[in-house]
């Protein structure tokens, strides 16, 4: 899922679920009428490593991916005499609903946890302008493919010393199972894949 999607998302959820103009902050616009809630993610990071999928055999490609996690900040500008940590208290009780865990599901990114509600008032002269902050924690997924390529022919030497001591090799999707009179087999051992080789020349050495 892009950015783009995620947002167009977001802002459609926050609409839908306050009654209020949803807008991204730093917009270069006239401010909508109050009440309306700004959003800016904040912070996007990394979880773990990715995560590598098979390579395709044909074309070296395989794709990785990537667990994300990012923290979106919710203001809300509240009008004259009005309390929007309530728009907040409400948003926060709504994002902890099964429905809305699904509907971001269903959209390609998940809801984790909300931070705390701070109460941030701002001088507007003559007056305050009442306002209401709140931090939310995402997290989302994203892919990109890695050209690993592939050896489209391998010469393996093997030596042997003792006819009942086999040779395991693991260098792709397949493990490779050689003994001293020259028999192999493909066995599946499901390791991670690497480089696919496509075709093998083995050459069997040694006496028993």
């Amino acid at each position: 899922m892009t950015g783009i999607e995620i947002r167009n998302a977001l802002v459609a959820w926050f609409s839908l679920a306050s009654g209020a103009p949803v807008i991204w902050m730093h917009q270069n616009s006239p401010r909508p009428a109050r009440p309306y809630i700004g959003l800016q993610v904040t912070g996007n990071d990394q979880i773990g490593f990715p995560y590598e999928g098979p390579v395709d055999g044909i074309t070296g490609i395989r794709d990785l991916s990537f667990d994300e996690e990012f923290t979106l900040s919710l203001t809300i500008y509240g009008s004259q005499g009005s309390y929007p940590g309530d728009i907040s208290k409400s948003l926060r009780n709504k994002l902890r609903r099964e429905s809305t865990r699904q509907a971001f599901f269903d959209a390609g990114f998940c809801y984790v946890e909300p931070l705390m509600i701070q109460d941030i008032p701002s001088l507007l002269s003559p007056e305050f302008e009442p306002r209401a902050a709140m931090a939310l924690l995402f997290r989302t997924n994203s892919q990109e493919p890695d050209e690993v390529g592939v050896i489209e022919t391998a010469v393996i030497e093997v030596e042997f010393h003792n006819v009942f001591q086999g040779v395991y090799l693991s260098f792709t999707d397949q493990s490779l199972m050689i003994f001293a009179d020259g028999a192999f087999f493909l066995l599946s051992d499901g390791s991670p894949q690497r480089t696919p080789i496509l075709t093998a020349t083995i050459t069997v050495t040694g006496a028993a």
